[in-house]
């Protein structure tokens, strides 16, 4: 059972299929100053707003009819995956605040993919909106290519995992994106 003022994220243990709280003390934690995390907080608000089932003003949507917003929720979904699966790419600060960039260097590199920390979570929700922001597809297919580049120049793999399930402008940028990469 979870104690107030300590963590209560779920950790396995070395008895197999065993668990455990991880219970440390949240009152020593460091925090940040996030006054300039505007971003952020415009993310959190979105995403709530998304899951209330109402729109949101998001710029790559603005020239067709707005999705539903459960299809805006799948595609941030996706696409926090791929900018998990890419964090060690530099292009992606840009897209985060400053002082979210500095604690999230300061986050052990190994970490299961399966249960990333609230402030990777920060990071992947908030550079996906920041991308669904972009003003136009053409915008969003420009974001998408400078990633894209950055990630095969490392030689990681550089299409997103299910887009064929995102709406269509964003699809539409990813694969217009992906066609002109630097081979």
């Amino acid at each position: 059972m979870p104690l107030p003022g300590r963590c209560a994220q779920i950790r396995p243990t070395a008895a197999r299929g065993s668990s455990s709280l991880c219970a440390a003390d949240l009152s020593a934690a460091k925090t940040p100053d996030l006054r300039d995390a505007a971003a952020v907080s415009r993310a959190q608000h979105h995403i709530i707003e998304l899951l209330a089932g109402r729109p949101v003003p998001l710029g790559v949507y603005g020239a067709s009819p707005q999705p539903h917003p459960r299809q805006i929720l799948n595609d941030i979904k996706t696409l926090a995956r791929w900018v998990l699966s890419k964090k060690q790419c530099a292009a992606l600060y840009r897209h985060v605040p400053s002082p979210i960039v500095d604690l999230l260097a300061g986050e052990p590199a190994e970490r299961p993919r399966l249960q990333p920390s609230a402030l990777q979570t920060a990071v992947t929700i908030t550079t996906a909106m920041d991308l669904l922001d972009s003003p136009d597809i053409g915008a969003l297919e420009h974001n998408f290519g400078q990633l894209m580049d950055a990630q095969h120049d490392s030689g990681a793999s550089i299409a997103i995992a299910g887009r064929q399930a995102l709406t269509f402008p964003v699809r539409s940028a990813h694969d217009r994106a992906l066609a002109t990469v630097k081979r």
